[in-house]
């Protein structure tokens, strides 16, 4: 898989099958880590869905790749 870092930067260039991939990648730790705050399945999934629409939004904002996932 290409690095996550790499994904962020064409993500940032409006490539959309490069933030799917970030979705993808990211989506099981994305969503366990809401379901250990909500402890509420329908609750995590909606987090986790906003969570990537705030981030997709918000990608070209931010400056360094690796905080992506910070």
């Amino acid at each position: 898989m290409e690095p996550l870092n790499d994904l962020v930067v064409r993500a940032q260039a409006g490539d959309l099958e490069a933030f799917g991939r970030l979705v993808r990648a990211t989506q099981t730790m994305v969503y366990a880590v809401a379901g250990e705050v909500l402890r509420h399945s329908s609750m995590a999934e909606d987090a986790a869905q906003e969570a990537y629409q705030r981030a997709f939004r918000r990608l070209r904002d931010l400056e360094e790749p690796a905080a992506f996932i910070g």
